[in-house]
């Protein structure tokens, strides 16, 4: 059946990829016959395309490739939100916000930050909508917000979400030491780059002791912590450290 359908045009293979893909004419077809169940077709593709959000490792240790093409289709879903302004009750507006969460993870590995900031600015809008305040995933998406805005030289405005993101997250330290440990590592930075360094220095302490705590899971701190507080506290002179 398979050849049959490749002979008269209607799939293609693509060997590389090792997946079928379908002419855009029948695609059109399909997506105008089911026009009616739009809403719950995109629903469905939310909410995988979430999942494979929660499944996959915070630093990407799937296939590059497979990551593109998730951001790809996780683009194309928000596009078609956006043309329809769809939005969802309240449990598929969580997935929403972790597609958002992901996109911003996927452009800050790109350093496409701009657009990793306006989507994590749409993640926290959403959480936000739904009447969470001080979450641990509202948390996170703050110091994902002020890791971004650093990124892009918006030191000050960044400083001000870090410090939204902390004063969440130390209410979930003994749950979620890293995620604190994340946030405090970046406020050193920004306070470094601010040439506050006596204050960047006693961050970067703290930093190396929860590092060094959890020591067999450090690695998913920012540019491999350990290493890079070590380097930042001789930057500041601190050699005994």
């Amino acid at each position: 059946i398979l050849k049959a359908l490749q002979h008269y045009g209607i799939i293609r293979y693509g060997a590389t990829t090792k997946t079928f893909s379908l002419h855009r004419f029948f695609q059109h077809m399909i997506r105008e016959s089911r026009k009616t169940q739009l809403e719950q077709d995109l629903g469905q593709t939310v909410a995988l395309l979430a999942n494979y959000a929660v499944a996959v490792d915070y630093h990407f240790k799937k296939s590059i490739e497979e990551d593109d093409l998730w951001y790809l289709h996780a683009c194309e879903a928000i596009k078609w939100m956006d043309i329809y302004q769809m939005r969802f009750f309240q449990t598929n507006k969580i997935h929403e916000a972790l597609l958002h969460k992901r996109i911003a993870i996927w452009c800050d590995f790109n350093e496409r930050y701009q657009e990793g900031l306006e989507a994590c600015l749409r993640a926290i809008d959403l959480r936000k909508s739904i009447g969470e305040e001080e979450t641990s995933e509202l948390g996170i998406l703050y110091d994902g917000k002020g890791w971004l805005l650093f990124k892009l030289g918006h030191y000050a405005e960044a400083l001000v979400a870090c410090y939204q993101a902390q004063k969440i997250q130390i209410n979930y330290l003994n749950q979620s030491p890293l995620d604190y440990a994340r946030t405090i590592q970046t406020i050193s930075m920004i306070l470094s780059e601010q040439s506050d360094n006596n204050e960047a220095q006693r961050y970067a302490n703290e930093v190396l002791k929860i590092g060094i705590k959890n020591l067999g899971a450090s690695d998913v701190l920012r540019g491999n912590s350990l290493g890079q507080i070590v380097k930042h506290l001789s930057g500041l002179g601190q050699f005994k450290e």
